[in-house]
């Protein structure tokens, strides 16, 4: 009879487990189905929306990632400082040497000023990576303003220049951070339509910044004594503090609090950045669902969340468009569009009237730059950006062999002219293109990391690039002048070739149509544009339920 007992016991238990197997199960696959009715519907809502639509209802988050964006316009303002030195008298005569009868800052300290800002920026974009992904943007960015306000000090009062490459190291690491952080946090704060403004506003704010930087050395560049170069230095102050204000009030990316399990404030943040007044809870709720279902996705295909799994499956070729693309901006020829005062000067402009047609070209990023993100609505980021590449190669071309001719006032003329309308046509289609194409290539759970790779890709060529210019444009050992354009003609056409197999088409794809396209369509990148996708019906909802039900029984 104990025998018996046992057995109805035992056979009691194993009914209760599986009735409670059941259960898990059963509760498991409502969930999941509750998630991904409410993603289907938010993806569905999110293509429904128009750009003006959208700016109505996400005006508030269109304001916090446009004043993230402002951070790279106080980077942009500080960097374009000290190369503006290397030719003023007062910074000349306080830091300069004599070399071949003549004052100026010798070469090797030019090289060291314009160097160790990027290799601070590298070890800045290496910590970035793996400080957001912990702490969050927000955290972040604050703690690094904070941190870049104590070094400042450096380069307001230096007593060499070594103090000031210290300082360009240093304050380096910051600036690397808010590289990624901007464009990161921008693509999470809205919607599809509005990713291509906020991610060029980016670059917009470079822009803004170099203008910002060069009007106020040429305010101060006839003001007597050591004023000249330090007041430039001191506004730098200006810019901490609000930002750090800013910082501590705005909203944490809702990617970055789902990612982290923190659905209720993840909901906040939605609340706060959306007009309410046309928004629904089940809105939210659906909008929520879109992020969580993305990023469970993401989290069964990828298994480390390191740097490694960048070089990974299909993760690969996302790092690798990233990375080429933050190539195409240096190495496309916009390093020697960069040079358009010193061709301006050699054409018998003053030094005074080539600086404020510099001011001028710089003026117009905001302006060209707001052109870009009409365009990119209309036909699309890679074609805008590969559109622009290809008519670059047109005006290296023509500058390289007008370098070929006599050099006369004419031909100077010419070559000063085409470098401007050049720089104006970078502007408007590789400069924005590049940011949005960053922004929204990376997996979300890999995007800050992803990024970092793209900065590091593109300091690293700018090194590159600036040990080679003045060797190719000046009178040193390759004196090429104006034939330095043909270099950049060849590294552009192989840019924009490798542009055409492989950048694909991300307009009006929304970040989980991105993955689905990535990791499930087998489409190449050529294919994207036209391709009608249903990337809900397609086998993933087994692999978030496995996803689920693992949760499940760890909870259990």
């Amino acid at each position: 009879m104990s025998n018996l007992a046992a057995d109805d016991h035992n056979t009691e238990m194993n009914k209760e487990i599986m009735a409670a197997v059941v259960h898990v199960d059963t509760g498991v696959a409502k969930a999941e189905m509750t998630l991904l009715e409410r993603a289907q519907a938010a993806n569905a809502a999110d293509h429904d929306l128009t750009f003006w639509q959208a700016a109505r209802k996400y005006k508030k988050a269109m304001f916090w990632a446009c004043i993230f964006s402002f951070t790279l316009t106080m980077e942009a303002t500080d960097l374009s400082t000290i190369p503006a030195y290397f030719g003023q008298d007062q910074f000349k005569k306080q830091f300069g040497s004599m070399v071949n009868g003549n004052l100026e800052i010798p070469a090797k300290w030019q090289t060291a000023l314009q160097q160790s800002g990027s290799a601070g920026e590298i070890i800045g974009l290496a910590i970035v990576g793996l400080l957001a992904d912990r702490i969050g943007w927000k955290l972040t960015l604050t703690s690094m303003m904070v941190f870049l306000t104590g070094f400042l000090f450096l380069f307001a009062f230096p007593k060499n220049l070594g103090m000031i490459v210290a300082g360009n190291i240093i304050c380096g690491i910051p600036y690397g951070a808010f590289q990624t952080g901007c464009i990161a946090y921008g693509c999470e704060m809205v919607p599809t339509c509005l990713r291509g403004f906020v991610t060029a506003w980016v670059g917009i704010c470079w822009g803004l910044g170099f203008f910002t930087g060069s009007w106020i050395v040429r305010v101060f560049l006839n003001l007597p004594g050591e004023w000249s170069w330090r007041i430039p230095f001191l506004i730098q102050f200006v810019w901490p503090v609000p930002l750090i204000i800013c910082y501590l009030f705005a909203p944490e990316s809702p990617y970055y609090c789902v990612r982290k399990g923190k659905l209720e404030e993840a909901k906040k943040v939605l609340r706060r950045i959306r007009n309410m007044k046309n928004t629904t809870e089940e809105e939210i709720e659906q909008e929520i669902a879109l992020i969580d279902y993305t990023n469970k996705v993401e989290g069964a295909l990828q298994k480390s969340g390191t740097y490694i799994e960048c070089f990974t499956g299909k993760d690969r070729w996302r790092t690798e468009i990233v990375c080429m693309v933050a190539m195409c901006t240096n190495w496309g020829g916009n390093a020697i569009n960069s040079q358009t005062v010193q061709f301006l000067e050699q054409a018998g402009l003053s030094e005074v009237g080539a600086f404020d047609l510099n001011l001028v070209l710089n003026a117009q990023y905001l302006t060209f730059g707001l052109l870009c993100i009409w365009l990119m609505t209309k036909f699309g980021r890679a074609t805008i950006f590969i559109t622009g590449m290809i008519i670059t190669d047109v005006f290296l071309i023509s500058i390289g062999t007008l370098g070929c001719v006599k050099q006369t006032t004419a031909v100077s003329n010419a070559i000063g002219a085409l470098l401007v309308v050049g720089t104006v046509v970078y502007i408007f289609t590789v400069a924005p293109c590049s940011y949005t194409i960053i922004g929204e290539v990376p997996s979300s759970n890999l995007r800050a990391k992803t990024i970092v790779l793209s900065r590091i890709v593109f300091n690293a060529s700018g090194i590159i690039i600036n040990v080679l210019l003045p060797l190719m444009l000046t009178g040193g050992a390759w004196n090429l002048g104006a034939k330095t354009a043909f270099m950049f003609v060849a590294s552009n056409t192989l840019l924009w070739i490798w542009c055409l197999f492989r950048l694909p088409e991300t307009k009006d794809r929304t970040f989980y149509e991105i993955d689905w396209l990535f990791n499930e369509s087998g489409l190449s990148a050529r294919k994207w544009r036209k391709a009608k996708i249903d990337a809900f019906d397609n086998g993933h909802e087994d692999t978030v339920a496995q996803h689920e039900k693992i949760d499940a029984k760890h909870i259990e």
